[in-house]
């Protein structure tokens, strides 16, 4: 074999240098790449995901580092807490834009990370972990939807969270949160917005509510009710549904007329403790829902006042005189329990009505004097001018 040419050593030396130059320029514009992106995702909250995927482990740090830089170093720790298992590495579903629906933000679709991507911060040691597409998250909303009895109920109810649904179903449903079925509730400073760090879904669970929550009256608490026998009827036996229902049915008719009598406040805490009995004697029992419960309405039920002896004991006291002497003319008020229809400008001096229909009686004796003359008369001292003629003995 002859040696080879100067023209051949100087074209392969070329063409290694070709090469050369060639790798330089890819890792640096694959760097320059993940630079630019990184830099574009810091600021934001929620960082945008992308659908490209890549194999090198570079460009998944500096990715990685941006989107967690978002994050204080307590949430940072929270989430990997909460989400990371490096002793799993087992393949789960993502959790769908159907299955967060009621979290009033959008959920963004999960792409695949390796695992062998690191994230190394002084807050936090190197951890090694997956996105949420293989990692279930602990608010089982996934698990919840892929069960067909649930899926049916929450396309009825689709802002209804679906892992509320599967709390009432497995009997879990604390009768306090009722309040979260409502359909028409809102995102108040209670309800916490599901996070999402680019391909890193981190729902969260909204906090449990209390009695003093159910400020709207009645209505907020009827109206999730309703809703909440309805999902219990779905679930109940085939045979019990029709009876189920007509009980709930009645023990709602129970609510209403004891709310008639009894206040509001009273009537929660009668309901609360005898549903929270529903659930420890059997929740899809129609005699129990159907009980009456005397002796629970006895303890917790507190009477409402009558508006009628509230307002006719406010006109008593305006009968008494300073020196808590009842008035001789406000006993037939009294006796009778009939408002008398006195003028109240002429109490107050100012009845210019030549044929006025109201009677010209002061409104706290039902004298022939004013309103405004009461006190003065009530107060004065009898005059001895006015004693009839001959009560005393002139001697002569």
């Amino acid at each position: 074999m002859s040696a080879p040419t100067t023209r051949q050593t100087r074209s392969t030396r070329s063409t290694s240098a070709s090469d050369g130059n060639t790798g330089a320029s890819s890792s640096a514009a694959a760097i320059a790449s993940a630079h630019q992106l990184s830099t574009e995702m810091e600021g934001s909250a929620i960082p945008p995901t992308t659908s490209a995927t890549t194999d090198n482990p570079a460009m998944h740090n500096n990715v990685l580092h941006a989107v967690l830089a978002a994050f204080s170093p307590e949430e940072r720790e929270r989430a990997l807490v909460r989400l990371l298992n490096p002793g799993e590495h087992s393949l789960a579903t993502a959790p769908s834009a159907s299955n967060l629906e009621g979290n009033a933000i959008p959920s963004t679709s999960a792409t695949h990370v390796p695992l062998s991507a690191t994230y190394n911060s002084p807050a936090a040691p190197a951890t090694h972990y997956a996105s949420a597409a293989h990692i279930a998250p602990a608010f089982q909303s996934t698990a919840a939807t892929t069960n067909p009895t649930i899926a049916s109920i929450h396309e009825r109810y689709p802002a209804i969270d679906p892992v509320y649904i599967k709390e009432i179903l497995e009997n879990r449903f604390q009768p306090e949160n009722i309040i979260k079925l409502s359909t028409s509730f809102s995102p108040t400073a209670r309800r916490r917005e599901t996070v999402t760090l680019g391909t890193i879904v981190i729902p969260t669970a909204e906090k449990d509510r209390d009695s003093q929550d159910y400020r709207g009256g009645l209505p907020s608490l009827m109206q999730p009710f309703e809703i909440y026998g309805q999902i219990l009827c779905h679930f109940a036996p085939l045979g019990a549904r029709l009876e189920l229902q007509q009980a709930l049915a009645d023990y709602r008719d129970l609510l209403y007329t004891l709310n008639r009598t009894c206040t509001f406040e009273s009537l929660k805490f009668f309901h609360f403790t005898f549903h929270n009995t529903r659930r420890s004697l059997g929740i899809f029992d129609p005699i129990g829902w159907r009980s009456k419960d005397t002796a629970l309405q006895f303890n917790t039920l507190t009477r409402r006042e009558d508006p009628t002896i509230a307002a006719t004991r406010g006109l008593k006291r305006q009968h008494e005189t300073p020196d808590n002497r009842r008035s001789p003319l406000s006993s037939g008020y009294e006796r009778t329990g009939t408002p008398q229809t006195v003028c109240f400008d002429f109490n107050k001096g100012q009845c210019s009505r030549p044929r006025c229909s109201y009677k010209h009686i002061c409104r706290h004796c039902y004298g022939a004097h004013p309103g405004l003359d009461h006190d003065r008369i009530a107060n004065a001292e009898p005059d001895p001018n006015a004693l009839p003629l001959g009560s005393r003995g002139v001697k002569r």
